[in-house]
């Protein structure tokens, strides 16, 4: 993030980091996208000039993409389609399973290559076993491309005339998600635990027929568990009743299931921060999109 938008000032950008942090969740960050945006329009407009629009840069993007990097792109662009319906991610088997592949290695193989072009990521619920990791869809473009172009004709305004619809909130929720995996050094040094060996993963369970799930828990060595919940809002979040319950529901669960006898401090992050009422002071940590911006080099 720190990078973006220092490419953003160095070619005289007008841009707050909201609209900064919009780019990288339908971008990545990839200099080339950027390269295409126009300094007088606004983020979404150049959204849907780039990819909405006939004749836009970026309208054949996907398949240059995968043809590029790879000899027969069909058998990655499966497994990127597959983990594109589950945010959480797919297991090696659902995938064998999902896409009728007889071998294990060849899907190994595949797995290993989108790992190492940064299209994907594994990882594994705390306290579960190396076996039972998770791959999952990490690559801004790809993710926005499933969600709002694989399907559709290349249609002029049609990101503008529906930027508050219940679809485009959710890829927003989860592409936010994603912006902050992917800037977890930040994080820990926004907690002031740079120093402390920690450990990064996700947890899932069913309770009652109900999927609990947290995207972000950070295991530190000093007995402590942060255990954070994302929230992308274009202003500040308000912690009500009903999620407040729903929160302490998740610590206590998560307790229960995982058996961890370190105290669990309960984290926000969310792009501008918490409303103050009678509710936020029960986050120990109110962290908001700035502390992605902080460069640690």
């Amino acid at each position: 993030m720190a990078e973006t938008e220092e490419f953003f000032q160095s070619r005289k950008f007008v841009l707050n980091q909201y609209q900064i942090v919009k780019a990288y969740m339908v971008f990545g960050g990839v200099p080339f996208y950027l390269e295409q945006m126009e300094r007088e329009k606004s983020i979404d407009q150049n959204i849907d000039n780039l990819l909405f629009n006939r004749d836009g840069a970026l309208v054949n993007e996907f398949s240059n993409l995968y043809e590029a990097l790879y000899t027969n792109p069909q058998n990655y662009i499966e497994i990127i389609k597959a983990l594109s319906t589950k945010n959480k991610g797919l297991s090696r088997y659902e995938l064998l399973d999902l896409l009728k592949l007889k071998s294990g290695g060849t899907l190994s193989t595949l797995l290993e290559d989108l790992e190492l072009s940064g299209f994907i990521r594994k990882y594994h619920s705390i306290g579960k076993k190396q076996r039972n990791v998770l791959y999952q869809l990490t690559d801004a473009y790809s993710l926005f491309y499933f969600n709002f172009l694989e399907k559709k004709p290349v249609v002029s305004n049609d990101w503008l005339n529906a930027l508050d619809s219940p679809k485009n909130r959710s890829w927003s929720g989860y592409a936010f998600e994603m912006v902050c995996l992917q800037h977890t050094d930040q994080i820990k040094h926004a907690l002031g635990i740079s120093g402390i060996q920690t450990h990064v993963y996700a947890w899932q369970t069913h309770h009652e027929k109900k999927n609990i799930q947290i995207d972000l828990l950070i295991d530190r060595k000093d007995q402590t568990i942060n255990l954070f919940e994302i929230k992308y809002s274009s202003e500040t979040y308000t912690i009500t009743t009903k999620y407040l319950n729903e929160l302490l529901e998740k610590v206590a669960l998560f307790k229960h299931y995982s058996k961890t006898k370190k105290a669990v401090h309960l984290s926000m992050m969310t792009t501008y921060g918490l409303t103050k009422n009678e509710h936020s002071g029960m986050m120990l940590n109110d962290l908001n999109m700035k502390h992605l911006f902080v460069s640690l080099e």
